[in-house]
């Protein structure tokens, strides 16, 4: 495939969204008011006073804020952005792993997703949490982990457990990721997703990483 194809998905998707956002115009309410209000008090005073919520998402809309102005519009159109990156990102992976098709395939998925286009619309942290998930996944793929690998975890583990701290597992995850991708080790990770493969395309090329997948399974699966 020609790599301006990859482009149609994230141009689609760009238009979806920012349709669905002039259709749909949308006020903040209950938890998107509360990271509001909570971002402007950190933009005018500095400090986040009496929080109950978590930091991560209200310091990145200040962030945002002390920059452009303290709207709500400034953090849609952050949420849109994010997301169109991470219909690019998800295909970059996809074409790593599998091939141009999945890839091509996935960023369609993507694009067009209802859930992930109405999401866009809401002043939450979910748009942003899965671009920094789905960034560290594109680390833990790498072939070899160097000091800037290492560098980029922390810094994202950080971000992101200030949103969740569930995800103060996130560097756990990803080294289990990391090993599970080795052709050595394919043992538990990519199963299902070599079997869908098999399921989509029947007869993948010789060298394709859903042959050792789907292989690996079939033969822990026979033992």
């Amino acid at each position: 495939m020609r790599p301006l194809v990859y482009g149609w998905p994230i141009l689609v998707g760009a238009l979806l969204r920012i349709g669905w956002f002039l259709v749909h115009p949308h006020q903040p309410f209950v938890d998107e008011l509360h990271y509001h209000q909570i971002a402007v008090t950190l933009v005018q005073s500095g400090t986040y006073r009496d929080l109950l919520w978590p930091p991560g998402w209200p310091f990145t809309l200040s962030v945002l804020y002390t920059v452009f102005g303290s709207q709500v519009v400034v953090g849609l159109v952050f949420n849109t952005l994010i997301s169109c990156l991470t219909i690019g990102l998800i295909g970059w992976i996809a074409y790593r792993l599998f091939d141009p098709h999945i890839a091509w395939a996935s960023m369609w998925l993507i694009a067009g997703m209802p859930s992930y286009i109405l999401v866009n619309t809401l002043l939450m942290y979910e748009v942003w949490l899965q671009f920094l998930l789905i960034w560290s996944v594109i680390v833990a793929i790498q072939p070899r982990w160097r000091v800037a690998h290492v560098v980029q975890i922390s810094v994202l583990t950080a971000l992101i457990s200030l949103m969740r701290p569930f995800w103060l597992l996130l560097p756990c995850l990803l080294w289990i990721m990391h090993h599970a991708l080795a052709p050595a080790q394919a043992r538990f990770g990519p199963c299902a997703s070599g079997h869908a493969l098999r399921a989509i395309d029947p007869e993948p090329r010789a060298g394709d990483p859903a042959d050792y997948t789907v292989g690996a399974c079939d033969e822990s699966r026979g033992r």
